[in-house]
Order: structure tokens, then sequence, then C-alpha cells
């Protein structure tokens, strides 16, 4: 992918995140740490749903007799301590007690071990993306940065609505290190960058805020409230020549235009129009899915064959094999290819 624009970083006004000390966790939610690092859903529900059969007498006897071999895994095979870090993290999202017994028996009532994920098992994990105060407090990158300056209650009021509602796109980047540790919110020169600085205001390391990133964008991409892709992928950069990706929770609302429309106000007295950047305008506008634009974009070229033509030729015609497996690509593929530009007819 050819790099066409640099964002100017160098004058970027830096701003330090005030993350909620483990002090401050534990006396407003009654948990310190409270960041726990698991990724695959469909293990988090098979360990609660083996509790439900098993008590959980020893780690150990629990792993050796009712995990190992019993249990599928997604990636790493299971050992004692990937084990304690899911019981670990059913009791923070309050599903077992300390002493892993269930809290709320209705949960994954209608799944079994080794079962894909069904839709009652990914509305109980919303309710815990939603609801947790870990995650809650990175959904503040997406409302505001700036709520972090205010009462530390302004976690409490996010809701579903507002994030699917009102929530904005959020650019981030590592900075420091391979993690995710900056952000910012404007699609411009020398935005302000909010950042996770290497220790809070009590002097604790802030690692683990930049571990749990990560498994925040996992969990919002599995259960599909998520959108994010590198934005190398639409030839951006920045000026440091770090890649940055965008992300946003997807609205309900789809794309509320016509395609000739939207071409009228943001292309005005343009007849030839990239796909690849109309599909990332009409993405971040309206907060869909990557798919869901593509999609929009050929629909709306059938009902307007009159009015709009593809680009064939040789010069633009894109092969898939110059896309890798992980990258999203955002041309749309029309009858077997990828179709680079459309045309509006005079």
């Amino acid at each position: 992918m050819t790099i066409d624009k640099y964002y100017d970083i160098t004058k970027s006004k830096r701003i330090e995140i005030p993350f909620m000390t483990n002090k401050e966790a534990f006396e407003e939610f009654r948990k310190g740490w409270g960041y726990s690092f698991v990724y695959s859903l469909t293990e988090i529900r098979d360990i609660y749903l083996t509790i439900k059969q098993h008590k959980v007498e020893s780690l150990a006897h629990f792993t050796k007799n009712f995990v190992v071999n019993k249990i599928p895994y997604s990636k790493t095979e299971w050992e004692k301590r990937r084990v304690l870090e899911i019981l670990n993290a059913l009791v923070n999202f309050g599903l077992v007690d300390k002493e892993y017994n269930i809290l709320n028996h209705a949960c994954f009532s209608d799944s079994s071990v080794g079962m894909p994920l069904s839709e009652s098992d990914k509305y109980v994990f919303k309710e815990i993306y939603i609801n947790y105060f870990r995650f809650k407090e990175l959904f503040l990158l997406y409302v505001n940065p700036e709520l972090f300056f205010s009462n530390k209650l302004e976690i409490h009021n996010i809701t579903e609505y507002d994030l699917i509602s009102k929530s904005n796109v959020l650019y981030s980047f590592a900075n420091e290190g391979n993690r995710v540790d900056s952000f910012f919110t404007c699609l411009t020169d020398n935005p302000d960058v909010y950042i996770i600085s290497e220790h809070n205001k009590d002097g604790d390391k802030n690692g683990g805020i930049k571990r749990f990133w990560d498994v925040f964008m996992s969990w919002g991409e599995n259960l599909e409230f998520i959108e994010k892709f590198n934005m190398i992928s639409v030839g951006n950069k920045l000026s440091n020549n770090k890649s940055f990706v965008c992300s946003y929770v997807l609205s309900k609302d789809g794309i509320t235009t016509s395609l000739l429309q939207f071409l009228k106000i943001n292309y005005p007295n343009m007849r030839s129009i990239d796909l690849s950047q109309l599909t990332f305008q009409l993405c971040t506008n309206y907060r869909v899915s990557c798919n869901d634009a593509k999609e929009f974009i050929i629909n709306e070229y059938k009902a307007n064959t009159e009015q709009i033509s593809l680009v064939r030729t040789s010069e633009v015609f894109i092969k898939e094999r110059e896309f890798s497996q992980k990258e999203k690509v955002f041309y749309p593929k029309y009858k077997d290819s990828y179709i680079s530009h459309i045309i509006l007819r005079a």
C-alpha cells in the first residue's frame, strides 16, 4: 500500500490520562487491580459451565480433572495459570464469588462446553463488556476523553445508548514500545494526544492498562460491537512513520443518505472517486462496518447505473493477492473483481 498522507504529530499536546488508581477503584467499586487479560470468550464460558458441574476444590485438582482434555482451548494449551486467570476474571465480572461459587445460574443456560458462541452467550458477554468498570473506563475515550478530568462518577453514566448513538471515532497508536499508549480523536495535523503514562499518580505502573486495551479491542471485535482497521489500509501513517489504528463503536442507524447525495456534498466537482477513500469516509461518518460500507456502494451503483460507472481498466485493476489475510480491504468487490474507482457520468 502506498502511503499518501502523513499526519504530523510533532507539535501535538500530550495529555496524560488519569485512569483510576487501584485505591480509587477499590473505594468506588470494591475492586483493586481489576484487569483480566482473557481474550477467548468461549474459554470463559466453558470454564463457567464446568464450575456449574464441578466445584473448584483446588486449582490443581480442577485443572487436571475437569479442564485439561475436557475443555477445548483456543490457542494455548491449558495449565494452572491460565485456568486461574479465567477464574479470577469470572470473579471480576461477578459471575462467581471469591470461592468460585456460581452467583448467576441463568448465564449461558442454553449452551454446552465446546459449542460456538450462541446469540444469548454474546448477549451475556456484551452486558459484561458494557458494564464492567475497567471496560467502561476505556469507553470514555470514545465518548469524550475530557470526561477523565471530571468527576470519577462519570464512568457510571455511560450507557449502551450513549456508546451506540453518541460516541466518536478514536485513533490510537503505540508511541513507546509495542503496546498502544496514545489516542486522538481528530484526524488532523497535530491533534491533542491523550497518553497512558508509565506510572499513575500513586506511583503504580500503568502497564496493565496497555495490556488490557488489547483485550478490550478483542472483545469489541468478537462481539461485533467495535470496528477497527489499520490506517495503512487507506494510505495513512503518522509523521514519526508509525502506523495507527482507527476504531469506533458500530452505530445501529446505518448509512442515512444516498450515494449520489453523499458524493455531491463530499466530492463536489469530482468525477473520478477512489473507492478506498470513499469507503473509509462512509465508515467513519456513519460508524458502519467496512463490509456494510462496501455493500452500500455496490447496491447504490446497481440502482444508479445511468449515473455511475465502475472503472475496469487494467491500470487500476486490483489483484486480491495484494492484500494480506488480516488487512481490511476498502475496495468493494463486484463480479469477483475489486473495483478501485467509480466515475460520475456527466
